[in-house]
C-alpha cells in the first residue's frame, strides 16, 4: 500500500439510495433516512445522490397479468410519488425505478446490487427497518441483506430515536488485525473522510480466549499484528486524514464492545470493512458485521472494494 500527500484520492462521487416505493402505505418512514443523509451532505461526507427505487407485482393487490400489462404506468407512478417523498428533505440529482422479478429480499438485493455495479456505484444508501420478532424471521431484512451480500459499499440508516453526534464528524471503523487490507481499502475510506475532515477511530478488539473459536480469533503473533494495524494507521495519516488506533479487550463480545466504543466517541458510525479470509473467519466476522448492525442506533458501513 503505497500513499503519499501529494496523491489525488477520489471522492465518493456516484453514491445511490435505495428509497422503498410509497405504494398503499407500505413505505418505510422517510424522516430519519432523509435527515441522515441532509446531515451527511451537510458536512461533506455524502455527494449529491441518486435515488432509485423498486416494484415487483407483490406490492400490487391485482392479478399477474394486469400487473404485466400495466407495469410501466405502476413504474411512472413510483418514480412521481418517490421524487415527491424526498422533494426539498436532501440533494439529489434523479429518481429511477426498477423492475424486479422477485420479491425476496436476496433477489432484490442481487438485481440492485447488479444495477450498481453497471453504473459503478461507491456507494449505496438504505433504511433498516428495524423489523422485529415473527415479521422479521419471516420476512427478514432488506438492509442487512443488502449490507452482508451487496457487491458495493452499503451504508444503512438506522430508524431509531435521535442519537447525540460528536460535534465534529468522526466514524468508528472495525479492523481486523488478520485481514488482507489493499490500497483500494485505504483509498475508499481518504475518499469518504478527506472531503469533510472526517476523524477515523480505528479499533481493534482482542478476542478473549474462547474454546475451539479462539485459534480462529486471536492473532498469532500480537507484536506484528500490531505493527501491521499501525501501519495502516499511517497509511491513512499520511493522505492527511486525522486518524487514532485504538486496542482493546473484548468484554462481553466483540460486536458489543465495538459498539460501546462507537457510544462512548458519538460516532457518527460504524465502518465494517469485508476483505480476503478463510471460510471459517468469514462466517465468524460475518456474524460479527450482523450483531453490530442489529446492536448500533448508528449508521452502519459495510465496505466492499473487490
Amino acid at each position: 500500500m503505497n500513499t503519499s500527500n501529494d496523491k489525488k484520492y477520489p471522492p465518493l462521487k456516484n453514491v445511490v439510495a435505495a428509497v422503498e416505493p410509497p405504494v398503499f402505505e407500505r413505505a418505510l418512514p422517510m424522516s430519519k433516512f432523509a435527515d441522515t443523509i441532509k446531515t451527511y451532505q451537510e458536512a461533506m461526507i455524502l455527494p449529491r445522490i441518486s435515488i432509485v427505487s423498486m416494484i415487483h407485482s407483490s406490492l400490487y393487490m391485482v392479478p399477474l397479468s394486469w400487473y404485466s400489462e400495466n407495469e410501466d404506468r405502476y413504474a411512472h407512478e413510483a418514480q412521481s410519488k418517490v421524487d415527491q417523498s424526498c422533494h426539498n428533505r436532501f440533494d439529489y440529482s434523479s429518481v429511477k425505478v426498477l423492475k424486479a422479478k422477485a420479491s425476496a429480499n436476496h433477489f432484490l438485493v442481487e438485481h440492485l446490487s447488479d444495477f450498481l455495479t453497471r453504473i459503478r456505484s461507491d456507494l449505496l444508501v438504505v433504511l433498516a427497518s428495524n423489523r422485529k420478532g415473527v415479521p422479521y424471521w419471516l420476512l427478514g431484512s432488506f438492509a442487512e441483506t443488502a449490507a452482508l451480500t451487496c457487491k458495493t459499499s452499503v451504508m444503512v440508516v438506522k430508524s431509531q430515536s435521535k442519537i447525540e453526534l460528536a460535534t465534529k464528524p468522526r466514524l468508528t471503523v472495525a479492523v481486523d488485525s488478520n485481514a488482507k487490507y489493499t490500497s483500494k481499502d485505504i483509498n475508499w475510506l481518504i475518499g469518504l473522510a478527506l472531503p469533510g475532515q472526517v476523524r477515523l477511530d480505528l479499533l481493534f478488539v482482542r478476542p478473549k480466549p474462547s474454546g475451539v473459536l479462539s485459534a480462529l480469533r486471536k492473532p498469532k503473533q500480537p507484536p506484528i499484528a500490531d505493527k501491521k494495524l499501525k501501519k495502516f494507521e499511517q497509511e491513512l495519516k499520511i493522505a492527511g486524514v486525522s486518524t487514532t488506533l485504538t486496542f482493546a479487550k473484548e468484554v462481553d463480545s466483540i460486536a458489543e464492545t465495538i459498539v460501546d466504543f462507537s457510544e462512548k466517541k458519538k460516532s457518527w458510525g460504524i465502518v465494517t470493512i469485508s476483505t480476503e479470509r478463510s471460510i471459517a473467519r468469514k462466517l465468524l466476522l460475518g456474524s460479527t458485521a450482523r450483531k453490530i448492525l442489529m446492536l448500533t442506533k448508528r449508521p452502519f458501513f459495510s465496505i466492499r472494494t473487490r
